[in-house]
Parts: structure tokens; sequence; C-alpha cells
């Protein structure tokens, strides 16, 4: 889960937004809903359907998703792990780096993983906290993996956080900058 707008003080998890917008999606599938929105106003994330989503359904195995291809386990993995054989559906995020962005702009705040947009949300159906951003990590199945290892498997990467001001912030920044270089000549 990965999201924008919060005030920073609070908790966030499926379920719990007040102020904030969120997405998130299922790393291994095994859900209906594998591809996720989350607002204030929707706190359990948007229904499959909502016209939040780009696609016709959140499950990976909509064809939309078919560009998520379907991927083995790293071979060190496997060879810490021998029971993570076999491949990803197609449709599912595992097992690679892939590049997820939130971009804010015009006051909507539109989701996409490697360029494939997922979901747009307008700001001002939301009620948003603050200007910080936030990551987090849960399981939103209601089952557990039977692989001992489970707890050593269940994880998510970070890194290459960037955040870019959107382009009437970065203009204004600009025209203050060259203000400030102008004035600094006389």
């Amino acid at each position: 889960m990965f999201g924008v707008g919060t005030a920073g003080n609070v908790a966030v998890w499926a379920g719990s937004l007040k102020e904030s917008v969120a997405f998130g999606v299922t790393l291994d599938g095994g859900s209906a809903s594998d591809f996720r929105a989350y607002s204030s106003a929707a706190g359990t994330s948007y229904p499959s359907g909502d016209p939040v989503y780009n696609a016709p359904s959140t499950n990976g195995s909509d064809p939309y998703y078919a560009v998520y291809t379907s991927q083995s386990a790293p071979a060190a993995q496997v060879g810490l792990f021998a029971g993570q054989i076999g491949s990803t559906d197609l449709g599912e995020t595992s097992f690679r780096w892939a590049r997820v962005e939130i971009a804010v702009s015009g006051g909507f705040a539109t989701w996409s993983i490697d360029g494939t947009p997922l979901a747009t949300i307008d700001l001002s159906t939301v009620t948003l906290g603050g200007g910080n951003i936030f990551f987090g990590h849960g399981d939103t199945n209601g089952s557990s993996s039977i692989d001992p290892n489970d707890y050593l498997l269940n994880v998510t990467l970070i890194d290459n956080v960037e955040v870019v001001p959107e382009p009437a912030t970065a203009m204004l920044l600009t025209f203050g900058s060259a203000f400030v270089l102008r004035r600094r000549r006389r």
C-alpha cells in the first residue's frame, strides 16, 4: 500500500483510511480484488467496476492486467526456500522491480505501475489530512500460507523514492528562483 495526503500522525491500513488516498496491489493473487484504491470515501476500497478504476475488474486475471507477465522466484530465493516453485499468474506484479507512480495533478491522484494507468481519484471528493506520502505492507487475504517460511517471504522492497512537485508548484518555484536571481544582480 502506498498513498498521499496524510498528516502523518495516524496509522494507515486497509479499512482505516480517514484522511488520505491509497493504492494497493496483492503480489501473489489469491484475491478477487488484486488492484485496489482506497480513500476517506472508500476505506475498505472502491468496489470492482467503480469508475475510479481503468479496468472493468480489479482481479489480476482481467485481460487489462496481462501486461504484468508471469515471473518465477529468483534462483537465489529458490535456493534458500525450495518451496518457491512455479511462477506467478499472469496479472501479478511479484518477483520483479516495478515503477509505481502516484501522480497528483489538477486535483486528481492517478496511480500507475510501469506506465499502465490503474486508478484515478478526484481529490475534491475525499478528505486529505496533509501533504505527506506513506508506504505500508499488509496481507488483505483471510488465509495464510502453509509454507513454514511464509513470515520470511512476505516482503515488499521500496527503493528510489522520488517526490516531484506538481507542475504548477514547479512553475512557482522557477519564477521564485528567477526573481531571487534577478534581485541578486542589482
